[in-house]
């Protein structure tokens, strides 16, 4: 018998997937955090947009199509499970920024 998925089994799941992530992005995500890592007053963080994460992976996979549909972009909970805060802004249809990643270390 099928029964539908849990909210947990479909964390578990989507945790497993992003496990499987290429090692070029992990590689190419922990570069740009090195790179733009900066500390002030109101703590240490990071921020890139997705554009220069796009544009590194492209580089780094010798100009090889980037997997959007593969969902090489969504970062955001492999990073969190190793004490992260990672939030990712895209701008509302009416507005025409660069979305980007802002990480920061967790609140213990």
């Amino acid at each position: 018998m099928t029964t539908p998925i849990t909210p947990d089994e479909a964390k578990s799941a989507k945790d497993e997937l992003n496990c499987t992530m290429p090692v070029i992005v992990i590689t190419t995500v922990n570069q740009l955090i090195v790179d733009n890592y900066s500390t002030s007053t109101s703590g240490s963080y990071c921020r890139f947009t997705s554009k220069e994460l796009a544009e590194k992976l492209k580089a780094a996979c010798k100009k090889a199509r980037v997997k959007y549909n593969e969902k090489w972009l969504d970062i955001e909970p492999l990073y969190r499970k190793f004490g992260w805060n990672v939030n990712y802004d895209k701008p509302a249809y009416n507005e025409t920024y660069d979305g980007f990643y802002t990480f920061k270390r967790k609140q213990e």
